[in-house]
């Protein structure tokens, strides 16, 4: 009973992060895509532009990565690097510098000691390339699979939005080629029906046979 209490509690921690995550995420990327917009429009001139301060996004300490939120961490920091102008206006020493001051002290160690096996040459893309590759080499796959698993809807989640987060958590679970379209498919509907916060609408559904229900008559 202990046990149950215990999980329930973890779980209930983890909707909370993941949903505060989520949504700064949302935040960060509107701002930026609206200065990137206006960049455009500005066509070069930066007096709008430079009136816009965006914070840098940092990824957090490795113990504490997952997939997910390196990948979030990764898109927020491209971003980041179109609004400054980095790509253009830095050499490469610079952007190197940028990546460096972006991540946490961790990841910034592994840098130095040799663990992430970046060179001198290597620009922006290839090093948050090797630090991907070093997570998912270090991080225990059954983590990823386990967060799939025991993802369940929100509250203020659709059935669509709920949909799309399971299949971001799917893709991190390296299943490879062991799993086809047609079973991805079948596991991705098995998992909404399982994790559906409307307990009525999921009783009717487990009363219907699997010959009608497919993953596209869910969303």
């Amino acid at each position: 009973m202990e046990i149950r209490l215990e999980q329930a509690k973890q779980e209930q921690k983890y909707r909370k992060e993941m949903a505060k995550r989520d949504q700064e995420h949302k935040e960060q990327m509107a701002l930026m895509m609206e200065a990137i917009t206006s960049l455009k429009r500005q066509d070069g001139q930066q007096s709008g532009l430079r009136a816009k301060k965006v914070e840098m996004p940092k990824l957090c300490a490795f113990r504490e990565t997952q997939i997910g939120t390196f990948k979030a961490w990764q898109e927020s920091f491209e971003g980041y690097l179109i609004l400054s102008r980095a790509k253009s206006e830095c050499d490469l020493q610079g952007r190197r510098h940028l990546v460096r001051s972006a991540i946490h002290p961790s990841w910034q160690e592994f840098w130095s000691n040799g663990g992430l096996k970046i060179e001198q040459e290597d620009d922006v893309e290839v090093i948050v390339e090797k630090m991907y590759s070093y997570l998912r080499k270090k991080r225990n796959v059954l983590l990823d699979r386990h967060l799939f698993f025991q993802r369940n809807q929100l509250p203020t989640e659709m059935v669509d939005e709920y949909h799309m987060k399971l299949e971001a958590l799917l893709s991190q679970c390296n299943y490879g080629n062991k799993m086809n379209a047609e079973l991805r498919e079948e596991i991705l509907r098995d998992r909404i029906i399982s994790g559906l916060s409307n307990k009525e609408t999921q009783e009717k559904l487990l009363e219907k046979s699997l010959d009608t229900l497919t993953l596209a008559s869910l969303s």
